[in-house]
């Protein structure tokens, strides 16, 4: 055994394992790992985590839309403390997925990066992104105004607002064009701006889904010009008074007076044409033993912004009831009697004199039992078939007059009977303002215009007209000489015939 141990060649062999056994090692260390010989050279190594990095997706966006991409990624870096700390402050790394090799459809893409050192390792969280590829299509949404209108001064009403363009382009994918619903102008209102004049501003365009939910498409453009016109309607309307209760036992109401007797009412157009009069207010009589004097506020009808003033006086005159009393019913009762008497002992003269006090009373020329006539009586009558006009209409657009049916409407008119018996449909002017209105579906009040002295109601009050672009097949009102138009012309034709004949029996 000794003489084996010590051969050269044994010691030669155990060198030579020892010096292969050393190098395996050293060279067969974990990569990221820093070696023993690194450490002592001060090299270390450090891991830190971006978050919030943006994922950028490479594709032909002129004709596809991509959707699945996540807006951001998180990168875990590792490596040497300098190139960590370098990658880290310089931010110009990037993460990205490339989708110029995937066709229509949805696909499961590798997330990358680039621009970081080859010395620091990566992990992108997520790995994957499931993105779906469509093809784009581009259509044309009219644009709407939109904004709060409790921004607007008291007394300030805003119109019809106008927006140039009034159409944008939206491009997406047809999913997503199928989703748009509504395509806003958004209007922001602050303090600063002066909501007792037209404003004009410019304003971001969304598209919202039925939920109003903001729908993923690309607009062009993407803000608009928005000129809100504002304006102040009023209206001054008489005040009437309701009483509630009932009065104490031995007081009646003599008199109810309010103060002042009309007020003045701001609001919209349309609003204020409905409204003739204030007359839910009320007053509790149940309680008043003697005059009172009250002060009530004036309620806000439906589309009234304000009313001036707002408060009214009211003042409840009362008076005791007066008692008859057995003296006076007596006295009375013997006053009676002895006018009955009278005449069977009057002389003749006195039956003369009798017959002359009441000739008056008896003569033809002034007919008896308040019968006589006024000069001038105040009468209604309703024309029937009265036809209404579209104006201020713009040759960008088509209008069709849904209702009334027909493009007609009855007009009850009222006053002297002078004026109405010689007022002819002709005299009568109604009119439908489409200033301002774009396209769709609208309701507009119809305006009425009479002779001075007539006051004149329309039936109904509202026409209601569908308004399209000129590249929009449309159905135009029948023209007096179509056939469908025949009854409507025959209606009106009876309608005056009759009119005739009531004036003749008036």
């Amino acid at each position: 055994m000794d003489k084996f141990m010590n051969s050269p060649w044994v010691m030669k062999i155990v060198a030579l394992l020892l010096a292969l056994l050393l190098y395996m090692s050293v060279n067969l260390e974990e990569p990221n790992k820093p070696s023993a010989s690194q450490t002592e050279s001060n090299i270390n190594y450090q891991t830190e985590t971006i978050t919030n990095v943006p994922v950028r997706a490479y594709y032909n966006d002129k004709n596809k839309i991509v959707t699945g991409v996540p807006e951001y990624a998180t990168l875990t870096i590792q490596g040497p403390v300098g190139d960590v700390t370098s990658t880290k402050f310089k931010k110009d790394y990037e993460v990205y997925v490339d989708l110029n090799k995937y066709v229509g459809g949805t696909h499961k893409v590798e997330m990358q990066y680039k621009n970081i050192p080859n010395t620091v390792s990566v992990q992108i969280k997520p790995k994957y992104a499931n993105v779906t590829i469509e093809e784009k299509v581009t259509k044309k949404f009219s644009v709407e105004a939109s904004f709060d209108t409790s921004k607007f001064k008291e007394r300030y009403v805003p119109s019809q607002a106008i927006v140039e363009p009034r159409k944008v382009q939206i491009s997406g994918a047809q999913s997503q064009i199928n989703r748009v619903a509504y395509v806003k102008a958004v209007v922001e209102l602050d303090d600063s701006d002066d909501t007792s004049e037209t404003i004009e501003k410019k304003a971001q365009v969304i598209a919202l889904d039925r939920n109003l939910n903001k729908v993923n498409v690309q607009i062009n453009p993407s803000t608009v010009d928005v000129t809100i016109p504002v304006s102040t309607h009023s209206k001054e309307v008489p005040v009437k008074i309701q009483t509630t209760g009932n009065l104490p036992d031995g007081v009646v109401l003599d008199d109810l007076k309010v103060t002042p007797g009309t007020v003045k009412l701001y609001g919209s157009e349309e609003a204020l044409s409905k409204i003739d009069f204030i007359d839910d207010i009320e007053v509790d009589i149940s309680e008043l033993q003697k005059s009172k004097t009250f002060v009530v506020d004036v309620p806000l009808p439906e589309g009234v912004t304000s009313v001036a003033p707002s408060k009214v006086t009211i003042k409840a005159e009362v008076k005791q009831k007066e008692e008859t009393t057995d003296e006076q019913t007596d006295t009375k009762e013997t006053d009676n009697q002895k006018n009955d008497d009278e005449p069977s002992s009057e002389s003749p003269k006195d039956d003369e004199q009798g017959d002359q006090t009441e000739q008056p009373t008896t003569s033809p020329d002034k007919p008896t039992n308040g019968s006589e006539e006024p000069k001038d009586q105040t009468i209604t009558k309703t024309l029937k078939g009265v036809s209404v006009s579209l104006t201020n209409t713009s040759s960008d657009y088509n209008y069709d007059l849904l209702t009334p049916s027909g493009g007609k409407v009855d007009v009850e008119v009222t006053g002297s009977e002078k004026v109405i018996n010689a007022l002819q449909a002709g005299d009568i002017q109604l009119s439908v303002d489409m200033s301002g209105v774009q396209s769709g579906e609208t309701t507009v009040p119809i305006s009425v215009k009479v002779p001075d002295g007539v006051k004149a109601t329309a039936t109904p009050q509202q026409a209601k007209v569908k308004v399209t672009e000129p590249d929009t097949p449309t159905t135009t009102p029948p023209s007096g000489g179509d056939k469908g138009d025949k009854p409507s012309d025959s209606n009106s034709v009876k309608a005056d015939d009759s009119t005739s004949d009531q004036q003749e029996k008036q």
